[in-house]
């Protein structure tokens, strides 16, 4: 009953200071939406891969290769590893591998259904006795016999219109059949492995590709899994794995500088190790992290503003406890009655906060790449989600706690309720907690304006090659590679008939693609320090993308040897000064011999994330590169680019009937490697503004509290002469000190922040000084601005008729 009557008694008290009620609710509401949907986000991440039966005992095994002081690290093994651990080391309870096409999608069909495919794997039996992914019809056993398929729901629905197809055949590549035995679930979401088909494993060693082979050590070409007993050391037995293959007699390279290390698979998707061919792609873990950080801190401004705001509604009720002190009211009585009125505007703060989360997430989640049936309450099983449901309630409970704290432990009767020092020291508490909001606030500003800057230095640096204008369409796969050599010369002629397109080119990738790493090299004899990134091209690739070369020599390709261009960047490791010197030069790999014919100048072939690598330019015949290639066609400004698109499309399926036509601008699909940078930026920016907001409404609250308890001495100050300006400076003095004495604390904060976060990338802009001012200048206006609008109302006011009232 007394509870009741104390709520009761908070809500009145709440209803009685209903601007001051309000700016309280919308700090607390703000902030805590906001940080539910930015832990969401959070939370979403952290999820991947989490649902696999035994996580703890699940690893995949990485090949670290070094040469001198380089080292390299790769998500891909040989695929003779597993067989060959099996049952010689002690903690290895099973192993499963799991390898993709040569190419990077394939064409798969039935009757006249055609579907690209980007998402099939090859693996064995043990793959869903290691893996959490359900068969909803057929066996696992199918996947020991060569020849065999199983398909998702969706690509049974895609290719069949049904999923009751077992038995069914299915053309791979158009001319290898594939035998339909089973029909699996697609794939989590958040899964780092998706597929949309799996082939039996013993499919491509049936094909005669011997990387794939029992018995291969060498060259690094699956992905191996290992489940570990529990406790086992997975440190202790990469170390293991390594001496073992260096002692096997079918490892002929691989023992020289190779050795193995095991990555949990629950922190394969939020990782920062740069490794090539990860499945779970390149995640900017620091970033997730930080805007973990920023949740945290939006929740933090909220308190601080709320107990500004709460301590202004107090000073507002000093009579009321006064009175009650002076009948009797004992510490613990008031201390109890500030403490519920405090959870109160909490407590529907936080319940406030929770409804908005749920009605913005329908909007929100999709630009965040989080299916929208993730509900709001499903991160209490992750632990980002479960630290943030603590800071809430904990934090909660420990900003209502305070106030009343403070309040009664230092002033212990009626009078001391009234006093100014009371005052003084109250308005005191709340200007270093007004400090505190603005130095995070300073901190999120700066990160934007650099965040900003870094986007537009991408944007605006030069990649070493021009992307505009260049449309790529996808080689015909499906397509006999003998009969598309001899096809594509036409197929080209046709397409420079057109007047608006002016060069046509060939390559196995195009810039933004990730290469093939070669690994260990030899070039004149000499091991190569580095491996080398190899892409396939045909000549035509170099003037569609005005890739500059420096120094090249003639040479015709009809001949029987291999020709390569390298980058400037294979020079300057070899120590060469001058470009001519690695002209003639043979590049020893995988047993063939190619020679050096071109230096271009190094280029970003991927994103600023990582530096520029050693790239070789292999002038390949066109059909050892037509099974995964791309035809670059550049064109004119005019007509536009889906004119041409259209008109390049009919043309493709002239040429190349029965197969699958895909188009993209060249430029678009680079500059969608830096997506996530453009979300990051964006979304960290609103809540940067969404903190600043909470702030000022706390200062807002503030500056009423001073100009309530200051229009007597304002009233006197107007009838003395001061003029409007001084009255808006007399208010804003103690604002504008202490922002500017949150500023360097903010800098320095926001300067080593902001350096960790540069770690992303291998390429990116200075931290300049003046960031760091500008930041403080435009917190400083703000808040200006928001102190003004309230000073100068107070100065408009008659001064005689407001001294009149005070008396």
């Amino acid at each position: 009953m007394q509870f009741k009557k104390q709520i009761l008694q908070a809500w009145r008290q709440s209803t009685r200071q209903k601007q001051l009620s309000i700016l309280q609710l919308i700090g607390i509401v703000i902030g805590v939406a906001a940080s539910l949907l930015l832990c969401n986000y959070v939370n979403w991440h952290y999820s991947f891969d989490r649902f696999h039966h035994d996580l703890d005992q699940l690893y995949r095994v990485s090949s670290l290769q070094r040469e001198g002081d380089a080292m390299e690290t790769n998500a891909l093994s040989p695929a003779g590893l597993g067989p060959g651990i099996t049952g010689q080391l002690p903690g290895i309870l099973m192993y499963t591998r799991v390898a993709q096409w040569i190419a990077n999608d394939v064409v798969l069909s039935h009757g006249k259904q055609v579907i690209r495919d980007d998402q099939f794997i090859f693996a064995e039996s043990s793959f869903f006795k290691f893996f959490s992914f359900e068969i909803t019809s057929g066996s696992p056993q199918a996947l020991k016999r060569p020849n065999t398929i199983l398909l998702t729901q969706s690509k049974a629905l895609a290719l069949f219109g049904n999923t009751n197809v077992i038995g069914e055949e299915v053309l791979f590549e158009n001319f290898k059949p594939l035998s339909v035995a089973g029909i699996v679930e697609d794939p989590p979401a958040n899964s780092h492995l998706q597929f949309s088909s799996i082939i039996s494993f013993r499919t491509l060693q049936d094909w005669g590709f011997e990387v794939f082979g029992d018995n291969e050590l060498d060259i690094p070409y699956v992905y191996s899994y290992l489940k570990l007993e529990k406790a086992t050391d997975p440190d202790l037995q990469g170390n293991l794995i390594t001496s073992l293959v260096e002692k096997s007699s079918n490892a002929e390279k691989t023992a020289e500088n190779v050795s193995f290390t095991l990555r949990p698979l629950a922190k394969l998707h939020l990782s920062s190790s740069d490794e090539i061919n990860d499945l779970a792609g390149t995640n900017p873990v620091r970033g997730i992290w930080f805007l973990f950080a920023i949740s945290i801190l939006i929740l933090i401004i909220s308190w601080v503003n709320h107990l500004n705001i709460f301590g202004t509604c107090i000073m507002r009720q000093e009579t009321s406890l006064s009175v009650r002190k002076i009948l009797g009211a004992t510490s613990a009585q008031i201390f109890q009655t500030i403490f519920v009125h405090s959870f109160f505007m909490n407590f529907l703060g936080i319940i406030t906060g929770i409804i908005v989360a749920l009605i913005a997430k329908p909007s929100l989640f999709p630009y965040l790449n989080i299916p929208v049936h993730q509900g709001i309450f499903s991160w209490l099983q992750w632990k980002p989600g479960i630290i943030l449901t603590s800071v809430i309630l904990v934090g909660s409970i420990l900003f209502s706690l305070f106030p009343a704290f403070w309040i009664t432990a230092r002033h212990t009767n009626a009078l001391q309720l009234q006093t100014q020092d009371f005052k003084s020291k109250g308005i005191r508490v709340r200007l270093i907690l007004v400090g505190i909001q603005f130095a995070i606030i300073l901190t999120l500003m700066t990160g934007g304006i650099v965040g900003y800057q870094q986007m537009q230095y991408i944007h605006q640096k030069d990649p070493g090659f021009n992307l505009d204008r260049v449309l790529s369409i996808r080689s015909p796969l499906g397509f006999d590679p003998e009969q598309f050599e001899k096809t594509y010369p036409a197929f080209k002629q046709f397409l420079l008939s057109n007047p608006s397109i002016t060069n046509v080119g060939f390559s196995r990738n195009i810039p933004g693609n990730a290469l093939e790493y070669t690994g260990q090299a030899n070039i004149d004899g000499k091991k190569f320090p580095f491996g080398l990134s190899r892409n396939f091209i045909a000549p035509d690739f170099i003037p569609v993308y005005e890739l500059p070369v420096i120094v090249k020599l003639d040479r015709t390709l009809l001949d029987n040897n291999r020709y390569a261009y390298v980058n400037r960047k294979v020079v300057d490791l070899l120590g060469l000064r001058d470009p001519l010197d690695i002209l003639n030069k043979t590049i020893n790999i995988y047993g063939w011999e190619v020679v050096i014919i071109g230096v271009t100048e190094n280029f970003h072939q991927q994103s600023f994330h990582h530096p520029i690598t050693p790239i070789m330019m292999d002038f390949t015949n066109i059909s050892e590169a037509s099974v995964d290639g791309y035809i670059s066609i550049k064109y004119k400004s005019n007509p536009s680019v889906k004119v041409i698109n259209d008109w390049v499309k009919d043309a493709f399926y002239d040429f190349f009937p029965l197969t699958v036509f895909e188009s993209t601008e060249v430029k678009e699909s680079y500059y969608n490697l830096y997506s996530w940078d453009q979300n990051f930026q964006i979304v960290s920016m609103i809540f940067t503004v969404i903190a600043l907001v909470i702030g000022c409404l706390g200062l807002l609250a503030l500056s009423l509290l001073l100009i309530q308890q200051r229009l007597k001495e304002v009233s006197i100050r107007k009838v003395l002469g001061a003029s409007t300006q001084n009255i808006i400076l007399l208010f804003a003095r103690d604002f504008i000190i202490v922002i500017l004495l949150a500023i360097p604390v903010a800098s320095i904060l926001a300067n080593y922040l902001l350096h960790i976060w540069m770690n992303n990338y291998a390429y990116h802009v200075e931290i300049s000084w003046w960031v760091f001012v500008l930041a403080g200048i435009i917190t400083l206006l703000i808040g200006f601005f928001t102190i003004g609008i309230q000073s100068r109302w107070v100065a408009k006011i008659d001064p005689v008729e407001q001294l009149r009232n005070s008396l």
